[in-house]
């Protein structure tokens, strides 16, 4: 049935809150959305945005679409990407925004490297012992900021280790770049954004150029060291090494921080739900992080947007090749007609698969150690203190439509 006029208006004021305010609760928006143009047409960026589980899960999956980085700036920000600046250069060579056939070899120097789930795996003593330095820490102190006292410390410490940071090195300066590197993948960047995220980018490249140089002729087994090697087999060229060695860097510990402070959030807001997991936190994890990334995923739209190859059919609308494709996951991992009762939390849901990190060839590389990471941190957290009790009722929370997190988390231990 054709969305009529009224309906698309209506569709587009609601895509616009999502876009440019921060919501404490953006569900109801993303349903409404569903509601009045389920396959919506933006009249403001000229782009399509789906809302449902299939139509998303269709999407990420179709090889018929590509991911193209002159029309992601154009669109997300008008910028001319023939400016020479430091974060457009790096971010034109980013992984995410390669395609086959050279991108399934550059992939597969990463995943060979640690993202494959076997490698992921052999972090489990690294990271359980990190989460329990930090928590018996601060059980002395009988409270913590899940975000910038757990979530930041691990995640950041794990990935410094994955890519052979020098051990000791300081965290807060990656904090800060993530912070911002992470709006540019937001729709309607202005260039104050760009100025911010150039800055950050040089400063990025700076430290690891230094220890990429550091790798040259290296037989080490971390990231830097293989992905140092693949420049010397012409696999990745030294530009891409470097831009990607900062692309996996804040993107594995930015995501995955705020994913633990929402879910610790979702927990402790449903405490029928917490009550239940301290009972046996080793049985009902997996499907715990699973239901929680379906709930309240770090990562509520795909960040580059797709580019139709040629016409592709859905349901209710024909996708005309050269058109953007923007895959809202947040709104596909509430669809009523894939889950029950969506807006409930049920850590015993079953076949929940959430679409959190994408689909395809695309899927996000780092989903096995983020789901490892969220497994340790949340039995933990049960085990040690099953009596955990929120100190932020109303967390201040970050992020447009594409990500979501609070800027903190503090509980109380007990």
């Amino acid at each position: 049935m054709a969305t009529t006029p009224a309906r698309a208006e209506e569709a587009d004021a609601v895509l616009r809150r999502l876009m440019t305010e921060h919501q404490s609760d953006p569900y109801p928006l993303f349903a409404r959305l569903r509601e009045l143009d389920p396959v919506h047409r933006s009249s403001m960026g000229k782009f399509w945005v789906l809302t449902r589980y299939d139509d998303v899960q269709k999407i990420l999956k179709d090889k018929r679409f590509v991911r193209h980085f002159e029309d992601f700036h154009q669109r997300n920000s008008g910028t001319d990407v023939a400016a020479k600046r430091s974060f457009v250069e790096s971010q034109r060579r980013w992984l995410i925004f390669s395609n086959p056939p050279e991108y399934m070899a550059k992939r597969a120097v990463y995943n060979s490297a640690i993202f494959n789930r076997s490698r992921v795996m052999e972090l489990r003593p690294l990271i359980t012992s990190l989460a329990d330095e930090l928590l018996t820490s601060a059980a002395e102190r009988g409270e913590i900021d899940i975000v910038g006292e757990l979530g930041y410390q691990l995640t950041i410490k794990v990935m410094g280790h994955i890519l052979g940071l020098p051990g000791g090195t300081d965290i807060q300066p990656f904090i800060d770049w993530a912070a911002a590197v992470g709006p540019t993948f937001e729709p309607m960047v202005d260039e104050s954004v760009l100025r911010t995220a150039d800055k950050a980018m040089d400063m990025l490249n700076d430290f690891l150029g230094d220890l990429i140089k550091q790798r040259r002729g290296g037989t080490g087994e971390d990231l830097l060291s293989r992905s140092t090697a693949a420049m010397e087999a012409g696999t990745l060229t030294e530009e891409e090494v470097l831009a990607n060695a900062g692309l996996l860097y804040i993107a594995g510990f930015e995501t995955t921080t705020h994913f633990l402070g929402n879910a610790v959030y979702s927990l402790l807001r449903h405490r029928d739900q917490w009550d239940h997991f301290t009972s046996d936190p080793a049985g009902l994890v997996d499907g715990a992080v699973e239901e929680l990334l379906r709930f309240e995923s770090s990562v509520q739209a795909e960040p580059p947007h797709r580019i139709a190859t040629e016409d592709i059919e859905l349901p209710t609308a024909t996708i005309p090749a050269g058109d953007a494709v923007v895959p809202l996951m947040g709104a596909a991992n509430r669809d009523p007609e894939r889950f029950p009762d969506p807006d409930r939390l049920d850590i015993t849901r079953k076949d929940v698969r959430p679409l959190s990190f994408g689909g395809g060839l695309h899927v996000c590389i780092g989903q096995h150690l983020a789901r490892l990471e969220a497994n340790i941190v949340l039995v933990e957290l049960a085990r040690r203190f099953p009596g955990l009790q929120l100190i932020d009722e109303e967390p201040q929370w970050i992020g447009g439509i594409t990500a979501r997190g609070m800027r903190r988390l503090k509980v109380r231990l007990k």
